[in-house]
């Protein structure tokens, strides 16, 4: 083993030895004659053109870093980002309705669909039609009625939507619908199997939900996993996910359709809640109790506010909640503390200068009373929320006069508002004129 050692060691001396004589050889032959180099990289390129690719981006890599004539080192190239593709949705269109494919729940109305098409082949003289319409929704609800119901009476205060809630759900008005089936009637297409739906943007669950939220409830929501969606109502037409095109009745330059709903739910949803109220007989019950103090006002409005399920509106819980919203960057929040600040600090300030001398004063007990006008602003901004406007409420002991009730309550139709803004104008015109009547007088003297 000691021999075969000895042996190895010899033949590694003696390859490390060829290898520096062969350096030195190349050197020489570099310095002497660089023409025979380059004759030669170019007959090993030929032979391997792997070492001839490898060799060309080894020159490439090192020009990059060289220096242009002027001196000047040149710009690195910017590297380009890939750009992510846009999605692109397919629609369902009029002339696919011969490849539909209803869920196990519907097989019924298709079945009731290809009949009635099928008439046709029967009697050459009848017109049949089949009219496919977006989720309906209007005039007091029906598959929507749960959600108006909870964000009504905010119970529970956030609606659900299932799963993540990116799915598209086509929509229609049951009045635009009312009138498409009249159109149809009066128009005859030839197209017998024809799509209604409104032209909601970016109609999805999710959006929907959020939409029905702040528009009759809280503002909240929540996603409901989809293992728990079984026993939720209409859990099969929420998760739907179907972009349809609407029929050519409904939009381009010949359709001339008189649209109640054009825009969709979320876009109307005002509109919306004045019908589900209406429809439903729904009027909120509007309370106001006075009295001197002491005299019992505030518990008679717990009771009657707890008995309809209507808020209690107080200015002591009024404010408090107005300025809780500071925080959250709401813009009469930030108004209605900054006037406090400003009150405490002119009180303090008179304080100091009226005090005697080694009197301490308790900063905590200056309780600034609100402005009449900031009052205003805070009890038309509560009596505004979904929940005073629907269900209505229970005023505590404020308004105190007539003048404070038409602050809050008292809104300047559009004639009045013209009216005084012109006595406002003439007013400043005259006292111009007098101004340079005035002026001339005294020029004249």
């Amino acid at each position: 083993e000691e021999e075969e050692e000895e042996e190895d060691e010899e033949k590694k001396d003696g390859e490390v030895e060829e290898g520096e004589e062969g350096d030195e050889r190349n050197e020489t032959e570099g310095t002497e004659n660089p023409e025979k180099s380059s004759d030669k990289k170019a007959a090993d390129t030929k032979a391997d053109p792997k070492a001839a690719a490898k060799t060309t981006t080894t020159v490439d890599s090192d020009s990059d870093n060289e220096q242009d004539e002027s001196g000047e080192e040149k710009p690195e190239e910017e590297e380009v980002k890939p750009v992510k593709p846009k999605r692109k949705f397919f629609y369902f269109k009029e002339t696919d309705y011969q490849s539909r494919v209803p869920s196990p729940k519907f097989h019924a109305y298709k079945s009731v669909e290809d009949s009635v098409l099928s008439i046709t082949t029967l009697k050459e003289n009848l017109k049949v039609y089949v009219i496919a319409s977006g989720v309906m929704y209007g005039n007091g609800e029906t598959v929507f009625n749960e959600q108006f119901k909870r964000a009504w009476l905010q119970s529970p205060s956030s609606l659900k939507y299932i799963g993540e809630g990116n799915n598209f759900i086509p929509t229609v008005h049951v009045k635009d619908l009312s009138r498409f089936v009249k159109k149809v009637s009066e128009t005859k297409p030839e197209q017998p199997y024809l799509l209604c739906i409104d032209e909601t943007v970016d109609g999805t669950q999710k959006n929907i939900i959020d939409t029905i939220s702040k528009g009759v409830g809280t503002g909240l929501t929540e996603s409901l996993p989809l293992e728990d969606s079984l026993l939720e109502e209409n859990a099969d037409i929420f998760t739907v996910n179907l972009r349809m095109k609407p029929s050519s009745l409904l939009i381009g330059e010949e359709a001339d359709f008189e649209w109640w709903s054009q825009k969709g739910l979320m876009a109307n949803i005002d509109k919306v809640l004045t019908e589900f109220n209406s429809h439903r007989g729904l009027k909120p019950i509007k309370v106001f109790i006075s009295g001197p103090p002491a005299c019992g006002k505030s518990h008679f409005a717990n009771l009657l506010s707890s008995h309809f399920n209507i808020p209690h509106v107080n200015i002591t819980d009024v404010i408090k909640e107005v300025t809780s919203q500071e925080e959250e960057g709401d813009p009469l929040a930030l108004e209605v503390s900054a006037t406090l600040k400003e009150l405490k600090d002119k009180m303090i300030e008179e304080a100091e200068k009226t005090k005697k001398k080694k009197e301490q004063l308790d900063y905590s007990k200056f309780n600034p009373r609100v402005p009449d006008e900031m009052l205003f602003k805070i009890f038309q901004w509560k009596l505004g929320q979904n929940a005073c406007k629907n269900r209505g409420y229970v005023l505590d002991g404020y308004p105190r006069t007539y003048d404070d009730a038409k602050g809050v309550f008292y809104v300047p139709e559009k004639k009045e508002k013209v009216e005084a803004d012109e006595e406002a104008e003439e007013e400043v015109v005259e006292a111009g004129e007098e101004k340079d009547e005035n002026e001339e007088g005294e020029e004249g003297e």
